[in-house]
């Protein structure tokens, strides 16, 4: 929890710097000493966030022109279960028409308003669960596979399938809404670090193309993420383009990216956005991505060293 404040302390910092240089006398220990404790923590929290500024390079390349047959669109919303104001959301699934369609947190409620839904995606699997992890995806594209795991904790399901885009080709698609710690729940996060880290090995260990997405309760820059990361050798697509904050929706100044899309080197990116209100605590994220043959020519997708591997392996059986 302490990692997610890291974009609200920087720029508070800097408020802070700004303020002690101007008001404050200059012609002390005590007031120079102040100043450099000031600079180095906004340099060591602009090393945190800085990789979601147009700073930084973009880690997933735009595709240069549309080839529909290789791409697809999600939509992912965080419902809010408690939420019983559907129709933003309704809008938004037939304003977009994404390819698949997902939804978490739903519960019985949830799953009959958004019926209409499979009349155009076919394919989907419905897991309404009344303790905020239920979990419903509906595909327009075909797919092979598709099971509901609970790979860390009994009441907490994520899913995977095998997806065919309109081309013949596939791949593996994972959906995350692991628990975050808190003083109500787990009281640490080594369950929702296990569960990345478990999906993000399998990632690595096939090698196939592949899409991670999800609510992953953990903020794009902390160590576990991070970590994730590197461990899957899975791109970010806002890194160099921005924090796509997706919670909370109420609050301006109290947002954090938690709602993620991760790809293999496979894809390129086509779109990501962050969708309006839907009366949820999270914002919808919208991603389009394209299958490239010579994607993973052109980017370069992260790596972990010999000590991240082995820490993965810690905190997995550590959550087992």
């Amino acid at each position: 929890m302490f990692d997610f404040p890291h974009a609200q302390l920087t720029f508070l910092t800097l408020i802070s710097l700004i303020m002690s240089y101007w008001f404050v006398a200059k012609n002390n220990w005590f007031t120079l000493g102040l100043l450099s404790i000031l600079i180095l923590i906004f340099i060591y929290q602009c090393t945190l966030i800085y990789r979601y500024t147009p700073l930084k390079p973009v880690q997933s390349h735009d595709a240069e022109q549309s080839i529909p047959n290789n791409e697809v669109s999600i939509l992912s919303s965080n419902v809010l279960m408690t939420n019983r104001k559907s129709e933003n959301l309704i809008k938004q699934i037939k304003e977009e028409n994404p390819a698949i369609v997902i939804l978490l947190e739903v519960d019985e409620w949830w799953i009959k308003q958004v019926d209409f839904v499979k009349k155009t995606h076919p394919y989907y699997i419905e897991t309404p669960i009344d303790n905020l992890y239920g979990m419903a995806v509906y595909s327009r594209l075909k797919w092979e596979n598709p099971t509901v795991k609970y790979l860390v904790e009994d009441d907490i399901p994520s899913l995977e399938a095998v997806v065919s885009l309109p081309s013949g080709q596939t791949f593996d698609l994972y959906i995350l809404h692991p628990k975050p710690p808190s003083p109500v729940g787990n009281e640490e996060s080594t369950e929702r670090d296990g569960e990345l880290l478990i999906v993000g090995r399998k990632v690595e260990k096939k090698g196939q193309p592949a899409v991670v997405i999800g609510d992953l309760n953990d903020v794009a820059w902390s160590r576990t993420t991070r970590l994730f990361q590197k461990v899957s050798g899975l791109l970010d697509p806002r890194i160099g383009r921005g924090f796509f904050n997706t919670f909370h929706a109420d609050y301006p100044f109290m947002r954090w990216p938690l709602d993620h899309a991760f790809h293999s080197e496979h894809f390129k990116l086509r779109d990501i956005k962050r969708m309006p209100h839907v009366h949820s605590d999270h914002f919808p994220i919208y991603v389009k991505l394209q299958y490239s043959e010579i994607a993973k020519i052109e980017q370069e997708k992260p790596t972990a060293t010999a000590e991240e591997k082995e820490e993965a392996k810690k905190k997995i059986q550590e959550a087992q």
